[in-house]
C-alpha cells in the first residue's frame, strides 16, 4: 500500500490524540510512555506546551488514565471525537496499531512500518520520506530522490543525475539551481512542518486501526460544509494599491461596481489562537496580511477583493490559491510557493508572477509594457496575450502558450519543455540546458536559440532570420508542411 506522508503532520498527530472538551490533566515525569486509545473516533488538534502536564480535551464522556508509562484514553463510544491533545515537551511518546508505529520526542519523529522499515523520520540532521520504492532525503548540505536506478541530488556540488547508472553532472549551471532550489525546497519543508494535518490523519488512522496513508487535504469530524461561516466585510474609499502577504488562505480579485474597493473575509474554521488577520489603510494603500504564530490543524478562510482601476496589485502566498479575474492594474506582482494562480481578463501596464511549485494560467491578459514569469517545478500557461515584451524562465515545469503577440519574446528553460502556438515576435530569443521549444503555426522575425541538449522544432511557421547553437539539440524550422531549414 502507498505510504505518504508529511513528517510535519506526524508531529501533530501526538498533540492531537489526547484533545477533550471536558478537561482532563494528568502529570508526567520524562520518559518514554505508550499511548493506547480505545474507542476514539477522531482527535482534531494537537499542540505543544512546556511544562510537564499532558491535557487531554473532549466533548464529554472521555477518561484518561496512566498504569506506570502507559497511559490509555478511552472514548463512550466508538465516534467519541477528541477535540484537542496539549503534549509536553522533553518526554516520548509511542503509539502503535498492527501495521504502523509513530514515536514522537520533542521536535523529532519517527513512523516505521510494522517490518521496521521508516516511513518517515524527521530529526536534527533532516527529513526522511519514503513512497514505497521512492526515497527522498532532505538535509541542509543535500537534497535527495532516489527512485531505484534513477536518483537526482541537489548539494553545494551542484546537481547530479543518475539514469540507469549513468551519471550527469549540469557543473556551473547545476551549481546556481542547485544553490537556488535547495533553499526553497528547505524553506517550504519548514513552513509545511508547522501544519499537523498529516500529523493528525496518521494518527487517526492507527486508532482506527487502518494503514497510514497520508492522502489528507483536510482532517477533521462531520460535515464541514454544514459549519455556517462568519463573514466581514470592509469599504474602502480612494485606494489604489494593495499589498496582501497570505499565508495559506485562498484569494480572489473581482471587479468592483462602484468605484471603491471592497474586502470581504469568509472565516469558516479559525483557531482561537495562533491565528491573526491584519489589516491596515495608509493613504492610497490597503495591506492585508495572516499570521500564524503556533500550529494550526483546521483552517478555513477566505479572501474577496472588488477593486476599480488599480495602480499596483501585489501580493504573496504561501501555499494558498490566487484567482483574479476582470481586473484593472496598473502593476501586477504574484508570487507563491505552493498555491495555484489563475489570472483572466486582466487589462493593466506589467505583470510579474512567480511560483515554486504551483501552477499558473493566464488568459485574455492585454499589458502595455512587459510580463514576466518564473518557475520552479511547477507548469504554466498562457492563452492569448498582449504585451510589448515577454520573459519567461522555468527550472524544472512546462510552459504552454496560444496566440502570444509582443515585439520581444525570451524563454529561458532548464529541463522544462516550451510548447506553442500562434506565437506573433518580432525577436525571439531562447535558451535551454535539456529542455525543447516546440512552436506551431508563428511568424518570427528574428530568432536567436542556444542549448545543451534541448532541440527547438518550428512547424507550418514563418522565421525569417535565425540562429541556433547547440551541444546536442537540432533546430527545425517547416513551412505548410515542407522543411525550409535544419540546424545542428
Amino acid at each position: 500500500m502507498t505510504k505518504k506522508i508529511s513528517v510535519l503532520a506526524l508531529l501533530m498527530i501526538f498533540a492531537v490524540a489526547f484533545s477533550m472538551a471536558a478537561t482532563s490533566t494528568i502529570n508526567l515525569s520524562k520518559g518514554t510512555f505508550d499511548l493506547v486509545f480505545e474507542n476514539i473516533g477522531d482527535i482534531e488538534q494537537i499542540s505543544f506546551e512546556k511544562g510537564d502536564q499532558m491535557i487531554v480535551k473532549n466533548s464529554g464522556g472521555v477518561k484518561v488514565a496512566r498504569s506506570g508509562k502507559k497511559i490509555t484514553i478511552t472514548g463512550s463510544g466508538s465516534s467519541t471525537v477528541i477535540t484537542e491533545i496539549v503534549f509536553p515537551e522533553k518526554r516520548k511518546f509511542v503509539t502503535k496499531n498492527d501495521d504502523d508505529v509513530i514515536t514522537f520526542s520533542d521536535t523529532e519523529v519517527k513512523v516505521e512500518s510494522d517490518g521496521g522499515t521508516s516511513i518517515i523520520e524527521k530529526t536534527s540532521k533532516g527529513l526522511y520520506l519514503r513512497d514505497e520504492d521512492n526515497v527522498i532525503k532532505i538535509s541542509g548540505k543535500e537534497i535527495s530522490v532516489d527512485s531505484g536506478d534513477n536518483k537526482v541530488r541537489l548539494s553545494d556540488k551542484g546537481i547530479i543525475i543518475t539514469d540507469e547508472g549513468n551519471e550527469i553532472n549540469l557543473g556551473i549551471i547545476g551549481k546556481l539551481i542547485s544553490k537556488f532550489t535547495k533553499s526553497i525546497v528547505i524553506k517550504t519543508v519548514n513552513k509545511n512542518l508547522e501544519n499537523t494535518d498529516i500529523l493528525v490523519g496518521s494518527l487517526n488512522d492507527i486508532i482506527n486501526d487502518r494503514n497510514i496513508n497520508m492522502n489528507y487535504k483536510f482532517i477533521g469530524t462531520g460535515d464541514q460544509s454544514a459549519v455556517s461561516p462568519e463573514i466581514a466585510e470592509y469599504v474602502y474609499d480612494s485606494v489604489d494599491t494593495i499589498d496582501m502577504d497570505l499565508v495559506s488562505s485562498d484569494i480572489v480579485f473581482l471587479k468592483s461596481d462602484d468605484g471603491k474597493t471592497h474586502l470581504k473575509i469568509v472565516k469558516k474554521h479559525v483557531p482561537e489562537k495562533g491565528y491573526k488577520i491584519k489589516i491596515d489603510q495608509s493613504g492610497r494603500t490597503l495591506s492585508v496580511s495572516e499570521e500564524i504564530t503556533k500550529s494550526v490543524i483546521r483552517l478555513s478562510v477566505k479572501f474577496f477583493l472588488y477593486v476599480p482601476e488599480m495602480r499596483e496589485i501585489k501580493l504573496h502566498t504561501t501555499s494558498g490559491d490566487v484567482l483574479l479575474k476582470a481586473v484593472q492594474s496598473g502593476r501586477t506582482i504574484f508570487s507563491s510557493t505552493s498555491g495555484g494562480i489563475t489570472v483572466f481578463d486582466l487589462k493593466g501596464a506589467d505583470m510579474n508572477i512567480q511560483t515554486t511549485s504551483g501552477d499558473f494560467f493566464l488568459k485574455d491578459i492585454v499589458l502595455k509594457d512587459d510580463i514576466q514569469s518564473s518557475s520552479v517545478s511547477g507548469d504554466g500557461k498562457i492563452m492569448t496575450l498582449k504585451a510589448a515584451d515577454v520573459v519567461a524562465h522555468s527550472t524544472s515545469g512546462d510552459l504552454k502558450g496560444e496566440d502570444i503577440s509582443a515585439k520581444t519574446i525570451i524563454i529561458t528553460t532548464v529541463s522544462g519543455d516550451m510548447l506553442f502556438a500562434g506565437l506573433k515576435t518580432g525577436e525571439m530569443t531562447f535558451k535551454s540546458t535539456s529542455g525543447d521549444l516546440k512552436a506551431d503555426d508563428s511568424e518570427i522575425d528574428s530568432f536567436s536559440g542556444s542549448s545543451v541538449s534541448g532541440d527547438a522544432f518550428f512547424s507550418n511557421s514563418k522565421v525569417n532570420t535565425r540562429k541556433f547553437s547547440s551541444v546536442s539539440g537540432s533546430m527545425e524550422v517547416s513551412v505548410a508542411s515542407k522543411t525550409a531549414v535544419k540546424a545542428g
